[in-house]
């Protein structure tokens, strides 16, 4: 999306531009048969706050894509705009609660996983670089 927001700035001349997602933000992989990223290749986990979207870590995300804002769905707005209540939707993508024992026992090891990498990351990147 970045790339994509510097083109319409470079082609356009947009003066602002103002993203709308029409979902929530996916903080979680799916471990139900999609094919998702691990929880440190996507883009919003590292941005929230305790788990939560607020307007503060939105416009961390804008400015990390070049865009003057950014907003997404609530979480409570996919149930409601289809007419299901949400405990008969697998929503745990965007919340991170799993319907099933064994959903959320993964999700805690690609949690810990994820804090492993960072925790690598944040090691090797003070290490002194060989010459």
């Amino acid at each position: 999306m970045k790339v994509l927001l510097n083109r319409i700035r470079d082609a356009g001349r947009a003066r602002e531009i103002h993203v709308r997602v029409a979902c929530p933000p996916i903080i979680a992989p799916c471990f139900y048969g999609i094919d998702m990223s691990t929880i440190n290749e996507l883009f919003a986990p590292k941005f929230l706050e305790d788990g939560r979207l607020t307007e503060a870590s939105q416009a961390r995300m804008a400015e990390q894509l070049g865009a003057d804002s950014l907003r997404y769905l609530p979480v409570e707005s996919i149930a409601r705009a289809i007419g299901f209540d949400s405990d008969q939707l697998c929503q745990a993508c965007i919340t991170g609660d799993y319907p099933t024992p064994c959903g959320q026992e993964l999700y805690q090891i690609a949690l810990h996983n994820a804090r492993a990498d960072i925790t690598a990351r944040t090691y090797e990147s003070k290490l002194p670089v060989a010459k």
